[in-house]
């Protein structure tokens, strides 16, 4: 690739765009036609040795439709989601009309209050872009939003600003299944164990302080004084973790609390069993017990 391109590309930070670098227009079409660079979107040159990410492609679209509104998987990213992948496909809402493989158009309407406007590039709101998520991933994106400090509330306005959205009706179950606030999917099986059993007395998430060190626990009995933690793979599976965890525990042990700590696989599987395991727990020398409400 001549020098020329190497530079107006480090120059656009990965992009060529055409009404920018007018004099180039015949430089840009031997350099595509020797398979150097390709067309993202009208205009807008990219070099083929170099997928281009969620920012890229947001930064790409801006140039042809100022309005557009990224969504999806590369509004996850470029909220910097962890665990999201950069999308083959970016999905924007604008009014622009042509094809590109690289996107997916659609002409749906996005609030203006749920538009984050950073560096140039608009996107949906961490909570549109968690209820456009969980469509097709359940829950873990209103967790993982839950977990960034998004209120539930502010998902719930997200879904009524929306109305008429294909698949409102799962995420609207999902709202409801999120009424305690879990963290994660394995939480929000444990929070629907207890609601189904009718257990009262505990808090999701509760904040306390230990060793002048705020701590939330997945789920506490207060006034029993048991804290219940869901252990999943993903993030207590490393030996560092699990020697924070137990030294976490006797933090709380000195503290005067009980530790119960389930793996999420049982809870996933035998939701009864980790009801009866709590609650045996619970009534364990307590003087005010939590029952089943009649």
């Amino acid at each position: 690739m001549r020098a020329v391109l190497t530079e107006e590309l480090a120059f656009g930070r990965g992009m060529i765009v055409l009404s920018e670098a007018p004099g180039l227009r015949h430089t840009i079409r031997r350099a595509v036609s020797r398979g150097e660079l390709r067309l993202l979107l009208p205009g807008v040159y990219v070099a083929t040795d170099r997928q281009p990410d969620a920012l890229l492609r947001a930064r790409a679209m801006m140039r042809v439709d100022p309005g557009a509104v990224i969504t999806g998987a590369a509004a996850a990213r470029l909220h910097g989601w962890q665990g999201v992948a950069d999308p083959a496909v970016c999905d924007v809402a604008t009014s622009f009309r042509g094809r590109s493989p690289d996107y997916r158009f659609s002409r749906r309407r996005i609030p203006v209050e749920q538009v984050v406007s950073r560096d140039g590039v608009r996107f949906a709101s961490m909570a549109l872009t968690a209820l456009h998520l969980a469509r097709q991933l359940g829950g873990g994106p209103l967790d993982e939003a839950l977990r960034s400090g998004v209120r539930l509330a502010d998902l719930w306005e997200a879904l009524e600003q929306c109305p008429g959205s294909p698949g409102n009706s799962r995420v609207r179950q999902l709202l409801a299944d999120s009424r305690d606030e879990p963290w994660s999917e394995a939480e929000r099986a444990a929070h629907r164990a207890l609601r189904a059993a009718r257990v009262r007395g505990w808090v999701a998430n509760q904040p306390l302080l230990l060793a002048g060190r705020r701590r939330y626990l997945d789920l506490a009995f207060p006034q029993q004084r048991v804290a219940v933690e869901i252990d999943g793979r993903g993030f207590h599976c490393t030996w560092d973790q699990r020697v924070a965890d137990m030294a976490r525990d006797r933090e709380l042990a000195a503290a005067g609390w009980r530790v119960l700590r389930f793996p999420a696989a049982l809870v996933f599987a035998e939701p009864d069993r980790f009801v009866r395991e709590v609650m045996a727990a619970v009534s364990w020398g307590a003087h005010d017990v939590p029952r089943a409400a009649a």
